[in-house]
């Protein structure tokens, strides 16, 4: 609170936050500036190639069906979501399709979650190449429930050209139209939401085209910073 009554201007991640900000502090609307995280397009891009050394990597053939979550697991909005994949939506989703497989890609998984994956079709991770297994996914996922801000997991997915299933949550701060550059679901629905993208390869494709278009349009690094300088510039030159 006296942070933000000293500042000039307070910077924040999403509308949501701002909002946040307004009602709990009554920090004013104007003193609030939304700038849009991003990701790096040129690096965190379609890659066929990446794809199939990853899927070596693995050992899964390019016929497997692919389900990639990743995020730090000593962050709790990630060890939760991580956590229902693993209780949850896996078990039904590997119901209807036995061959297919689950990657969990995050470090400082705790132990009581490592020691909770039973079944060896959900593949737990620490590798830190995340754009090659990106690549090698069907489907992103991202059932968060909680948190606040913009995932960054959730840029890199659509930067990468796949088709995601994610929560409202975890599409917070993100301009998606559900159905469109994204599929925006419950949890309970989760498994027929990833049902239908992993038995339609052209709407797959579609979603995940589209979510690259978006990203290269709005979130990409280089226009999300000229914002922020702009921002950094007006209050320079109001001294």
């Amino acid at each position: 609170g006296v942070a933000c009554r000293l500042a000039s201007k307070i910077i924040v991640t999403s509308e949501f936050d701002r909002r946040v900000l307004s009602r709990l502090l009554d920090v004013p609307p104007k003193k609030v500036e939304v700038v849009s995280n991003g990701t790096d397009t040129s690096r965190y891009s379609p890659s066929p190639e990446r794809a199939r050394k990853a899927r070596l990597k693995l050992g899964i053939p390019d016929s497997t069906p692919l389900l990639v979550f990743v995020g730090r697991l000593d962050f709790p909005p990630n060890l939760i979501a991580a956590s229902l994949i693993v209780r949850e939506i896996a078990p039904e989703v590997l119901r209807r399709n036995p061959e297919a497989r689950f990657l969990i890609l995050g470090c400082h998984a705790p132990n009581t979650f490592v020691d909770s994956v039973e079944d060896p079709r959900i593949i737990l991770s620490s590798d830190s190449d995340d754009v090659g297994y990106l690549n090698a996914a069907d489907v992103c996922l991202a059932p968060m429930t909680v948190g606040s801000g913009t995932r960054i997991k959730v840029l890199n997915y659509f930067a990468c050209g796949k088709a995601v299933v994610s929560t409202d949550i975890g599409t917070e701060g993100i301009t998606v139209t559900g159905g469109k550059n994204v599929m925006i679901s419950s949890l309970s629905d989760f498994p027929d939401r990833i049902q239908m993208l992993l038995s339609d390869n052209e709407l797959r494709e579609e979603i995940g085209s589209k979510g690259r278009a978006l990203v290269e349009e709005k979130y990409d690094w280089n226009t999300t910073m000229q914002d922020l300088r702009g921002i950094y510039s007006r209050i320079c030159e109001s001294g």
